[in-house]
Parts: structure tokens; C-alpha cells; sequence
């Protein structure tokens, strides 16, 4: 008995899933737009994994440690974007950031749901991704991460030398330069 349990359990289980479509991130995914239900945008490449762990820069004054933390199947809230029962792969991103040895914010054991920063997929390129602050809706000025070599490259779209990467109205701004190169921290 307890074998036809289990057993209805794993096909009940596949069956559930089997109706979602499949998706590359990486593929050009204008056909996607037309689709509002059942899909799954998935990272074939596994080019999260790549990014998985912590990261650091260092200026000599001012450190900036980057953890990165792939998941998987994460569910459109439908609320949102008005998609049922679709989901996507994407990177959470938390932070560390000291100035002159004081650190500043450090959100690198928060749970997911306090955390505003995400790698975002782009599209073809399987070593490129954007950085979305979910907790600026509306602000389309992203950073883009991309590998080089061993490394990873964050480059800011703004046209100085410095600006401000995340911020906290009254408590906090994290400054860096234009462009920074993270090494991974083994």
C-alpha cells in the first residue's frame, strides 16, 4: 500500500508539472510575450551557477562583497505581471560593504524576501547579466555584470567616475566607481 502511495505521489507530482512550457533565458524570448500561463523561463546553461558564491572588491579604503545565490523555479507573483502558474530561474544578490573599515550595510545572511537586489538573464549572451533593484520599480539604470576570464566586471550605465550602486534614503549610500572587478572569494 505504502508503494502505490509513493508511487501516485511522484506521477501526481510530474503530471503537475509537465504542463508548463520550457523556455531558455538566453534564447531571444519575444514569442514569450504573447504567453501568460503555464511557462517556465529555464537557465538551460546554468550560467547562475557560474555566478553562485561570494565576490569581493577592495579599493584600499572601501570593500564590497558580493554573495550570489541562484534559485531556482521562482513563481511570477501573479498579482504583478498577471502570469499564472509561471515561473523563472534568477540570482539573488546580497551585499557587504565597509568604508574605511566600518561597515556600512551587510545583508549577507537576510532572508529572500528583504533583499531588493537580483541578476537578471540577458538575453543570447550566457555571460552578461543585468542588476535589478527591486526596490527601485520604475529606475532603469542597471548596472550589467559580466565574466572576464575568472573574474566578474560590474559596469554602472552612469557617465561619472563614481555613483551611488544601492542606497538607503538617510542611512546609507554604497559608492563605487564606474566600473570595479570582483574576484571570487574561495
Amino acid at each position: 500500500m505504502k508503494r502505490f502511495f509513493i508511487l501516485g505521489t511522484i506521477v501526481l507530482f510530474l503530471g503537475c508539472n509537465s504542463n508548463l512550457k520550457l523556455y531558455d533565458q538566453h534564447a531571444l524570448l519575444k514569442p514569450i510575450k504573447r504567453v501568460k500561463d503555464d511557462f517556465y523561463i529555464k537557465d538551460f546553461s546554468n550560467s547562475y551557477k557560474r555566478l553562485e558564491g561570494n565576490w569581493v572588491w577592495g579599493s584600499g579604503k572601501d570593500t564590497l562583497v558580493l554573495k550570489f545565490t541562484p534559485i531556482f523555479k521562482k513563481k511570477y507573483e501573479e498579482n504583478i505581471f498577471g502570469y499564472k502558474n509561471a515561473y523563472y530561474d534568477t540570482c539573488l544578490i546580497t551585499l557587504k560593504y565597509l568604508s574605511n573599515g566600518t561597515e556600512i550595510l551587510n545583508t549577507l545572511d537576510k532572508i529572500r524576501t528583504e533583499n531588493c537586489l537580483y541578476a537578471g538573464h540577458l538575453e543570447i549572451i550566457t555571460t552578461m547579466f543585468y542588476v535589478y533593484n527591486k526596490c527601485r520599480i520604475g529606475v532603469f539604470d542597471q548596472p550589467v555584470l559580466m565574466f572576464a576570464g575568472n573574474d566578474l566586471v560590474l559596469v554602472n550605465k552612469w557617465n561619472e567616475e563614481e555613483g551611488v550602486f544601492f542606497e538607503k534614503d538617510g542611512e546609507y549610500k554604497i559608492v563605487i566607481p564606474r566600473t570595479i572587478t570582483l574576484k571570487r572569494l574561495e
